[in-house]
């Protein structure tokens, strides 16, 4: 985890591939993996193309371990989402509902794969549940927020949004 948290994604990746070797049956470590791999793909930190495919064969795993895991399918879904593979990213987050409906954070990333595939009614609604389900309104859920508002036409909700992001988080990164 803090490699993962220091942003140094290859020693995270090397680290738990080590931790499996001593026991493969660790669900927590093939999740983590899972989000590294992601994230080297995502920050150019690892140039390899096959590092998503790489992402997308840990987070299957991490899921055939418990198919009842919620990091399993949020992970699955974010990978499915970069790339671009809409309709799989949209079952994963359903699933991690179904399975957790009091997750709100399940709620905001159906809302992000709504922006994408052009749903941003839709998203504006699940992220507005995921805000009533989690009242501490992570930045993250401001965000997606903007964007659905600014994806409909609504640009004035739009910037008011994107003010509250600054406002209440101004080191947020995604706040732009």
């Amino acid at each position: 985890g803090a490699y993962r948290y220091l942003g140094q994604y290859k020693e995270a990746i090397a680290s738990l591939k080590e931790a499996l070797a001593r026991n493969p049956d660790w669900i927590v470590t093939y999740y983590e993996l899972a989000i590294n791999y992601r994230l080297a793909w995502l920050t150019t930190q690892d140039q390899d193309p096959l590092m998503l495919d790489r992402a997308l064969e840990i987070a299957e795993k991490t899921v055939a371990l418990d198919d009842s895991y919620l990091g399993g399918h949020s992970e699955l879904s974010l990978i499915f989402l970069y790339k671009r593979q809409y309709e799989k990213a949209l079952a994963e987050a359903e699933k991690l509902i179904a399975l957790a409906p009091e997750n709100a954070d399940g709620y905001a990333l159906l809302a992000d794969i709504f922006d994408y595939v052009g749903r941003s009614g839709e998203a504006i609604e699940m992220v507005k549940k995921a805000m009533q389900l989690n009242p501490a309104i992570p930045a993250s859920y401001l965000t997606i927020l903007g964007i659905a508002y600014a994806l409909s036409g609504r640009q004035t909700e739009a910037v008011e949004t994107q003010k509250r992001v600054f406002d209440h988080h101004p080191s947020h990164e995604n706040a732009v």
